[in-house]
């Protein structure tokens, strides 16, 4: 990542405009839904939990 702080940021932004972060670069090109699945413990077993929830709703 880039330090947005940072002096090459700030001459960036000066010059060409809007500093954006990867997720903020991917959501512009991406139009699906996203389910953001987080935390320390148990993301595996949500994942494949709501992956099988979708699938019998017939959501791919």
């Amino acid at each position: 990542g880039i330090e947005t702080g940072g002096a090459f940021a700030a001459a960036f932004a000066e010059g060409a405009g809007e500093l954006i972060g990867e997720l903020e670069f991917a959501s512009r090109a991406y139009r699906g839904s996203v389910i953001g699945i987080t935390g320390t413990n148990g993301k595996t077993t949500t994942t494949e939990l709501v992956q099988r929830i979708l699938s019998a709703g017939g959501i791919d």
